[in-house]
């Protein structure tokens, strides 16, 4: 993999937006979270979806470490992070995958969307709960917590 400046910056061209976005986690292993931060990455069926918000004007080319990220659960501060939080920053980890993509025979395409992963850490919800993301200082992304209904 190349992790040089150039390489790294030979990816933003091809980012159309950033957003601010909340994972949905569904562990196939309850302890996953308590297992420490190697076992995420490697948990392949951890992320059960993805809540998309607008996307947030003027990041591009921006330092990653300036792009403050907030949780919120029950209207309480769960954490707080920041793009930069990421080794070699946001546009690193894009490489990293599309080098790993290109040497398993796949790529990313126009239209596909990736996300980088938690940067205010990982919280643990349970059903009443309320949990909200702000990036940048752009308003939030608020959800509710709610049971598991049976597919229709």
């Amino acid at each position: 993999m190349h992790t040089t400046s150039a390489a790294i910056g030979a990816v933003q061209p091809f980012i159309a937006a950033v957003h601010t976005a909340i994972e949905r986690a569904g562990r196939p292993l309850p302890t996953l979270s308590s297992n420490g931060p190697g076992t995420l990455p490697s948990d392949f069926g951890n992320n059960t979806g993805v809540v998309i918000g607008p996307a947030l004007p003027a990041c591009s080319g921006r330092d990653g470490a300036g792009w403050l990220s907030e949780t919120a659960v029950k209207g309480d501060l769960a954490g707080s992070g920041n793009a930069g939080r990421m080794r070699s920053g946001l546009l690193a980890a894009l490489l990293f995958l599309a080098n790993d993509l290109f040497a398993r025979g796949l790529t990313l395409r126009p239209g596909d969307w990736v996300s980088t992963g938690a940067s205010t850490g990982i919280h643990v919800l349970a059903v009443g709960d309320t949990v909200a993301a702000r990036f940048d200082g752009k308003p939030a992304i608020t959800l509710p917590v709610c049971a598991a209904q049976p597919a229709r």
